[in-house]
């Protein structure tokens, strides 16, 4: 077995104290899809907010944006896509066409067209939420408005991955109705006929089993999943999709956005959602996620530097723990967006985004150690992408992209490589954050500010080349990406990325 051996050195006032580890470069450990990093919103603007709406179908730096992250889904979903029912036209919703008294939003078949066609000018494809909340009198599923859209997108030729419902377990406390583990395996099984065996389907969209409802519930997420699973739910999906935040509490702390403890929730989360969905081979799919949820517009928190610790290392422990999709929410409207909803500024979390996309290949290699808790220095190594136009640098099949993520707060994290690599090329592309520090809502990349060039052209990254005599030294709390040029890492060659697919 090949494997690459990395010291990886903490350094206060320079007094070294190594942490070694390796990576596992014979065959990759999952393979994730190049739709791996995805985005979300809700369908609230493209719905009722048209002036929005219409403001970013016309921005060509937006679509230009959202193609920077591109090949990607686009989920539009959330709590409001439990409100939205299909028309024809506009003036049916105005006539008050609705199927209940819900505060209905309506989704027209000109925005509808308009959303995808938006999807296919920026390389994205919809990844759809359909209304769970229309009930016959027993209880079951009244699909006949879900039809509609359905029937209508097949006569498109549309493309679209469907979602059926919004966290399930929470729907007594927002809408006053319950549906049960076992009728929501009924409604997906009804969904899996609509839709036909070709179309994507992914489900049941659960909050984070791990975490305990803070509000009255009928059944905590986490029983809620299992007894999906139980009776059967993963037969009428092709993913098993869930939701995750770190932080609900109405004061955090910025210290918060980097404590290790806080960013260990999610790894406990995931092996929590292994535990209760063990025996059934779908991937999974995070398909709504964020740092913070409900408390932004005062603490702006996830518009900021800081917000990339928990962001860079969920990218890295959900893809290393079998994950095929992580959306991030939100794309846009509001203040946890990767992009400003005003003038479509890019955040900190969007350039990480963008370097992830553009750095980061298919194949995730195993770290020795990296799913251990309470780690200060956060280690991910993936094959890296081949020939990037965005990228001022040409890699090759072989090379590996490491993410390193320095928690500590006073202490530099140096990387030594090997002697069996000491005569590699080594790329950085270090992140940290503009006047203000951590809070700071500008992100440097090697020290050059990282922003649009004009309205439709994204910035080209350039690394800094180290000298094969130099270290690789991470100052504290920043994070960044090192390629590893000329690695010729085995599981890193097409062919066995193609196996490794072909086996699951």
């Amino acid at each position: 077995m090949l494997a690459i051996f990395l010291a990886i050195l903490v350094v206060p006032f320079y007094v070294v104290s190594p942490v070694q580890i390796d990576i596992e470069t014979d065959k990759p450990v999952f393979v994730i899809p190049r739709r791996y990093l995805s985005v979300a919103s809700s369908p609230k603007t493209p719905c009722a907010d048209h002036e929005d709406f219409q403001s970013i179908l016309d921005s060509e730096k937006f679509a230009s944006l959202l193609k920077g992250l591109s090949p990607a889904y686009w989920r539009v979903g959330g709590q409001e896509a439990q409100r939205v029912t299909f028309h024809a036209t506009q003036r049916e919703c105005e006539d008050g066409n609705f199927a209940n008294n819900r505060l209905s939003l309506c989704l027209t078949r000109d925005i509808w067209d308009k959303m995808y066609g938006l999807a296919v000018k920026t390389n994205t494809s919809l990844l759809y939420d359909l209304n769970d909340m229309e009930r016959l009198k027993d209880g079951s599923w009244n699909y006949s408005n879900v039809w509609q859209l359905l029937n209508y997108t097949v006569g498109q030729g549309y493309n679209v991955t469907w979602q059926l419902g919004n966290e399930p377990s929470s729907y007594f406390h927002n809408f006053n109705i319950t549906v049960e583990p076992e009728q929501l395996v009924e409604d997906n099984k009804i969904l899996r006929q609509l839709v036909g065996p070709k179309q994507f389907v992914v489900g049941p969209d659960c909050r984070n089993p791990d975490q305990q409802d803070d509000f009255q519930s009928k059944m905590p997420s986490g029983p809620y999943l299992e007894q999906w699973v139980d009776k059967g739910g993963p037969k009428f999906v092709d993913a098993l999709s869930w939701h995750q935040y770190y932080i609900k509490d109405p004061n955090p702390t910025v210290d918060q956005m980097y404590s290790p403890g806080m960013l260990d929730q999610l790894l406990f989360s995931i092996q929590k959602l292994q535990s209760l969905t063990k025996g059934n081979s779908l991937d999974y799919w995070l398909t709504e996620t964020g740092n913070t949820i409900g408390i932004d517009a005062v603490h702006n928190m996830s518009g900021s530097y800081v917000a990339g610790f928990m962001w860079l290392y969920k990218l890295g422990l959900a893809a290393r723990m079998g994950h095929s999709v992580v959306c991030h929410e939100t794309l846009f409207s509001s203040d946890r967006g990767l992009v400003d909803p005003t003038d479509f500024t890019p955040m900190p979390s969007y350039w990480i985004s963008y370097l992830f996309k553009h750095l980061v290949g298919r194949g995730v290699l195993d770290v020795h150690g990296q799913l251990d808790s309470n780690q200060t220095v956060r280690i991910f190594a993936f094959c890296s992408h081949p020939n990037d136009s965005a990228v001022n640098k040409s890699y090759m099949e072989g090379d590996i992209t490491l993410i390193v993520i320095n928690l500590e707060t006073t202490k530099d994290a140096e990387i030594q490589l090997p002697e069996s690599l000491s005569q590699v090329a080594v790329d950085v592309y270090h992140l940290t954050p503009g006047i203000g520090g951590i809070t700071s809502n500008v992100t440097l990349l090697n020290g050059n500010k990282l922003e649009t060039k004009d309205a439709t052209q994204l910035p080209l990254i350039s690394p800094m080349e180290l000298s094969k005599s130099q270290s690789l030294s991470l100052p504290p709390l920043t994070y960044g990406f090192y390629v590893i040029r000329n690695a010729k890492a085995a599981a890193c060659l097409q062919s066995h990325l193609h196996i490794f697919t072909i086996s699951r």
